[in-house]
């Protein structure tokens, strides 16, 4: 990824996951430690890419807990976080950057704005030179664009996002009747925040969830940090139960969530 060397994310003797380095030697292979701004619990890196020939930009944790864009050109003292993003979600999970693309000497990436929205972002390796695209036509409603799987092709990226088309109201005969709120949901803009994210830190309710280890839907580290966001909540994880689990699983769902309740389970 950088001159004679790769990065990639590497666990500790601590259990931590830190942001490693390599020449293909057991000498030349070392953690980046006493990275200003990264967690002890580890920066947990992610979706490493090339900003360029001496530069990397990637997804990691900050003190908070929050997912920011990072920058490294593979030494400790040049690791550091990307603040002050205009935009940028300033609570919840962060900006929370997946999905980095190297393209055109920047990087290309979904990341959630203010509005804790997912859209597709742009940057240059600079707080400045980070911003939101603003694409016509997408995320006519409150979801955003959500744009993920990122691909460049014959000179273009390409990408999959989440899109209701007009159309599909006067064409499908289920959605007919639907036509005027959605076109009274598409026509707004002025959304508010869904969650009150401070107010979940001092939850006071007993809160239990479940978390599914291969969501097609609901990315599985997202997940698990949101609900560490909400104070006193105890969630079951699982790789033997899907998306949909609330209704085609719905008994055996039910049992391991009152068996976490009753502390049965951990």
């Amino acid at each position: 990824m950088l001159p004679n060397v790769v990065l990639f994310q590497g666990v500790d003797s601590s259990g931590h996951a830190g942001l490693w380095e390599t020449d293909g030697t057991v000498a030349g292979t070392f953690e980046l430690t006493g990275i200003a701004g990264a967690p002890s619990t580890g920066l947990d890196p992610a979706e490493l890419a090339p900003l360029n020939a001496n530069e990397a930009m990637f997804n990691g944790l900050d003190k908070s807990g929050l997912s920011g864009l990072w920058e490294t050109d593979g030494t400790a003292g040049r690791t550091h976080e990307l603040t002050g993003i205009a935009g940028a979600a300033p609570q919840n999970l962060g900006l929370y950057p997946t999905d980095l693309t190297a393209y055109n000497g920047q990087i290309l990436f979904a990341g959630f704005d203010a509005t804790n929205i997912g859209r597709l972002w742009v940057t240059n390796g600079t707080a400045a030179g980070t911003h939101e695209l603003t694409v016509a036509g997408a995320g006519i409603f409150s979801a955003g664009l959500a744009p993920s799987d990122l691909t460049v092709y014959n000179g273009d990226v390409f990408f999959t996002g989440e899109m209701v088309f007009k159309h599909n109201f006067e064409e499908y005969p289920d959605l007919v009747a639907l036509a005027p709120a959605a076109n009274l949901l598409a026509a707004t803009s002025d959304w508010s925040p869904l969650y009150n994210i401070e107010q979940l830190m001092r939850n006071e309710v007993p809160v239990y969830s479940s978390t599914y280890i291969d969501d097609m839907y609901v990315d599985f580290q997202f997940a698990e940090q949101t609900a560490g966001l909400v104070k006193g909540c105890k969630t079951f994880v699982t790789n033997m139960l899907y998306h949909d689990a609330s209704r085609s699983k719905c008994e055996e769902l039910m049992k391991a969530l009152f068996a976490l309740k009753e502390d049965s389970i951990d």
